[in-house]
């Protein structure tokens, strides 16, 4: 199961989310997406869990948490998920 969290502290890091989310068992991998140019933290992140029921837990229990002076967004992704750097340009 993947999951995208958002409204992430800029500051934090893959260590960060490997240490929170890691009591829910079967972290596999911990992505944060990072601006093209700037290598700057977008503040999402995507995780993957080897289990759904470990990555529903995850959801049900830190969404709209405050981490790091941030409430958190959790949501399970559901679509192919891809982090070429077309996903990662926003217009203005």
């Amino acid at each position: 199961m993947k999951v995208l969290v958002s409204n992430l502290n800029i500051s934090a890091t893959e260590q960060d989310l490997e240490i929170l989310f890691a009591v829910y068992g079967g972290l596999q991998s911990v992505k944060i997406i990072r601006g093209y140019d700037s290598y700057e933290s977008r503040g999402l992140a995507v995780l993957e869990f080897e289990h759904r029921t470990s990555g529903e837990a995850a959801l049900a229990t830190l969404n709209k948490t405050q981490y790091m002076d941030q409430r958190l967004s959790v949501s399970e992704i559901r679509a192919p998920f891809t982090f070429s750097t077309q996903t990662l340009i926003t217009s203005y």
